[in-house]
């Protein structure tokens, strides 16, 4: 039986709307599955300071996870399974949320991910509704893409330039970084 079938089978009864108003503030109901499932997945939560910090009851058991209940605020969920590349899911739990709040990912095998790189997984996101002159919010969704596990550095990125027969910077000799920057961050 779900709150939402007993709101809409007494529709407007204070005792019901009480109830579910406390169950929206105090905790959200989600759900983590993978393709293939049966990924070992941990969560821990991210503070105000966008540091990871662990949670009572990290350990979600094995994928899927369904069910499962955190207090509203912004976590990330580890998946592990042999063969797989390891992967990192952000789950926004926001408070006053009735739904099942759902990320269902497909794993990539271990050798399908380029050695230094990490998996995006797809999904929505929202872009732009914050700061004064900021776009407003939009929803967009990404497809599954890698990024480096570390900063690029010149060096690396002259390889780049040379391999794709690319025009280099600003201030660059062909494609040769300024001196004593070949180490730094691009």
């Amino acid at each position: 039986f779900k709150l939402t079938e007993a709101k809409e089978l007494r529709p407007g009864d204070p005792e019901i709307e009480s109830f579910i108003a406390k169950v929206r503030a105090d905790s959200v109901v989600f759900d983590v599955r993978t393709n293939p499932p049966g990924a070992a997945a941990t969560v821990l939560a991210r503070d105000d300071e966008d540091r990871e910090v662990p949670v009572q009851d990290r350990d979600l058991g094995r994928t899927p996870v369904t069910a499962r209940r955190l207090k509203p605020g912004s976590y990330v969920v580890s998946l592990e399974l042999d063969g797989y590349a390891p992967l990192r899911v952000p789950l926004v739990l926001a408070a006053g949320t009735l739904d099942v709040v759902a990320a269902s990912v497909d794993l990539l095998e271990r050798d399908k991910v380029p050695e230094g790189m990490l998996v995006v997984p797809s999904g929505e996101f929202t872009i732009g509704g914050a700061g004064i002159y900021a776009l407003p919010a939009t929803r967009r969704t990404l497809p599954t893409f890698f990024i480096d596990s570390g900063e690029v550095t010149c060096e690396q990125y002259a390889t780049f330039l040379v391999e794709t027969q690319r025009k280099p910077p600003d201030g660059w000799q062909d494609a040769t970084p300024p001196k004593g920057e070949a180490k730094l961050p691009v």
